[in-house]
């Protein structure tokens, strides 16, 4: 989950792990450039937030979450 959205100056995305797993927390522009890696590493099970404060001027990225076998994706909007 990804909150405010849209957000100001920064966007908080959250997650829930059931087990220990591999995270990888990725943020990329709408032409699909990385902007930035914000998790590369083992998680322990329970709750995560992690911020994201954009360095660009753009208005909407998308966020990759992937744990495991799994991987969500989603839209993060900032109104500016």
């Amino acid at each position: 989950q990804c909150y405010p959205n849209p957000a100001r100056e920064k966007a908080m995305i959250s997650f829930t792990l059931p087990a220990p797993a591999h995270v990888n927390l990725s943020i990329f522009d709408l032409t699909g450039k990385l902007v930035v890696n914000l998790l590369n590493e083992e998680r322990s099970q329970g709750t995560t937030e992690t911020e994201f404060y954009p360095s660009t001027n753009n208005n909407v990225y998308i966020y990759r979450l992937t744990t495991g076998n799994s991987s969500k994706s989603g839209l993060i909007s900032f109104a500016r």
